[in-house]
């Protein structure tokens, strides 16, 4: 067997550049770093935890592995767990197990198992790293991996901004295998006799990625016409492109509390047509998988004076109105109704908001409400006083109305009519993020 000059198989040297190899690059920079390898036991996973314990003296690494369990295939789960905490014992590898039964969370039922899985993994890890103490989270994602995403995405809707495929770094997480292919990853098994475990869902047809890796990945290999090296350069530019449209358009964006974001329309308006499609688009397809047609519904509504709510995929809502673009769950815009009792401070709104009453109204009882069509206050029409003050749709929907014995006696927003000093504390200690 020839020598293989890849990373797996030659440790990074101290005075090696990161330039001169990629991989050796990341490796190279995590020196004297205290890791989290996430580890599934499958052979990907198991070849990179394998690596960075063999050369953890050699390059100052304190280790500790994370194996999530997603309670997905039954007595198979339990024994891949039980596998990753029997191969880290083994070795005295630090060992952290979590687990999640991701069949039965609501990202599951609103996007899917395989994103769903993702999500929670990813908080899994995150969870463990801090227990741990370890700077950053290493994944095994390879090569492969890499020439899959690329046409899962365009087999799922992709864009020129969407291809750039997975990150090397992003954040905490390190891919530090990303050039590393499927070939090289069995060789380095092979040599040091490592026999990981198989993921039976992996044969699963109903998956796109399953099917991509089973018929496309190899179809492409066997061209050997540097269709791999295109590929390649297709996502390193759409992921500068994207980074660049990034910047571009991050400052008209804030994410709001309550969950969502927030589109500034006088910035929105002064950036290109393009910049405005990437913009609306990007936050569409992150928060509910919007597509195509929900963007180009947004876009459409930009021109027109009236302010217009879009229903979204998954629960969600764009509203168009002429400060503010706003995409959010449907949820935080449902009526609301608390009562307050007498001799109590305070109510707590279903969403978490907490209404603090001054000291001359805490023996009285009060009922906290969003608006009804018709409500008046002070013989004006709610609606019309909230249009005059320019309070938006979303912010009508939001206003706190307090009504003492059936009649309205304070409204959010309209400070002109109030006398009483309440106040509204955007979220208590233990709401959830």
């Amino acid at each position: 067997m020839s020598k293989n000059r890849n990373l797996l198989f030659n440790p990074p040297r101290g005075t090696e550049k990161p330039a001169a190899n990629q991989n050796r690059g990341h490796f190279g920079a995590l020196r004297g770093g205290k890791l989290l390898v996430a580890f599934s036991g499958g052979k990907d996973s198991l070849a990179l935890l394998h690596y960075v314990w063999t050369h953890r003296e050699r390059m100052g690494w304190e280790i500790t592995a994370c194996h999530v369990n997603h309670n997905l295939r039954g007595a198979e789960s339990r024994r891949d767990a039980d596998f990753c905490r029997n191969w880290c014992s083994e070795r005295g590898i630090p060992y952290i197990e979590a687990e999640v039964d991701v069949k039965h969370t609501p990202e599951a039922s609103a996007r899917g198992v395989e994103h769903a899985a993702r999500e929670h993994r990813y908080k899994a890890l995150e969870e463990a790293r801090v227990k741990s103490g370890c700077a950053c989270i290493l994944t095994a994602h390879t090569r492969d991996d890499q020439l899959e995403s690329f046409f899962v995405d365009l087999m799922t809707g992709a864009s020129i901004f969407t291809l750039g495929g997975i990150e090397a770094v992003n954040g905490r997480l390190v891919r530090p295998v990303l050039n590393v292919s499927t070939e090289e990853i069995a060789e380095y098994l092979e040599r040091n006799g490592l026999s990981p475990v198989y993921d039976s869902s992996n044969d699963d047809p109903r998956y796109v990625r399953n099917l991509v890796r089973r018929t496309l990945i190899p179809a492409v290999k066997s061209l050997d016409s540097g269709i791999m090296d295109s590929i390649g350069r297709v996502q390193a530019e759409s992921a500068t492109l994207r980074g660049w449209m990034d910047e571009r358009t991050a400052k008209a964006v804030t994410h709001m509390p309550e969950g969502g974001v927030a589109i500034d329309r006088k910035l929105l308006d002064s950036f290109s047509a393009p910049e405005r499609m990437y913009a609306i688009g990007k936050w569409l397809s992150f928060l509910c998988r919007g597509g195509r047609a929900h963007t180009g519904a947004v876009m459409e509504q930009l021109s027109r004076p009236r302010s217009v709510r879009h229903n979204l995929p998954e629960g969600w809502l764009c509203e168009v109105a002429p400060r503010t673009v706003r995409i959010f769950p449907a949820v935080s815009v449902a009526p609301f109704c608390v009562d307050k009792a007498e001799r109590t401070e305070s109510a707590e709104l279903p969403d978490g908001r907490l209404v603090k009453f001054p000291p001359d109204m805490i023996d009285t009882a009060f009922r906290v409400r969003s608006r009804k069509n018709g409500d008046r206050y002070g013989g004006k029409k709610l609606k019309d006083m909230f249009e005059k003050r320019g309070v938006e749709p979303y912010g009508r929907d939001r206003a706190l109305v307090i009504e003492s014995g059936g009649e309205i006696v304070w409204v959010e927003y309209l400070p002109d009519t109030q006398k009483m000093k309440i106040e509204v504390a955007a979220y208590t200690s233990d709401t959830p993020d």
